[in-house]
């Protein structure tokens, strides 16, 4: 039998999540388009009872902080690859990527360091792959 699960309600594993929208004047701050949370359970009941009260958490810790400022999108007439360098790509995706522990991205940022030292921070545009 196939249950079709709310918007927002997800299986992780053998338990139950649930998935938030950021929305776009908050994306900048907190660096996520989305945010996920397990809600500790297996069974489906109970989690669609703590689907409600996660969601309203998740909200009001929102809509506590000051109201998102307007973000003026400078690269809008670039294409996805123009006009960055490495160490912008690079950060922007640290600063975006979930799952990643801590340690690994203190890793990888001693690793940019070094390619930044090597390359100058050229343009992604320049790279060329041989």
């Amino acid at each position: 039998m196939d249950v079709r699960l709310p918007k927002g309600l997800f299986k992780r594993g053998k338990g139950y999540a649930v998935r938030v929208a950021v929305l776009t004047n908050y994306q900048p701050i907190l660096g996520k388009k989305e945010i996920v949370r397990g809600l500790g359970t297996q069974d489906l009941a109970e989690a669609l009872v703590l689907q409600k009260e996660v969601i309203a958490e998740i909200l009001s810790s929102m809509s506590e902080g000051k109201t998102a400022p307007t973000v003026r999108a400078t690269n809008k007439n670039r294409s996805a690859r123009e006009g960055t360098t490495i160490s912008e790509t690079a950060h922007r995706w640290l600063a975006e990527s979930d799952g990643v522990k801590n340690a690994t991205k203190a890793r990888y940022r001693q690793h940019l360091e070094a390619l930044e030292a090597n390359t100058g921070n050229v343009e992604v545009t320049q790279i060329i792959r041989t």
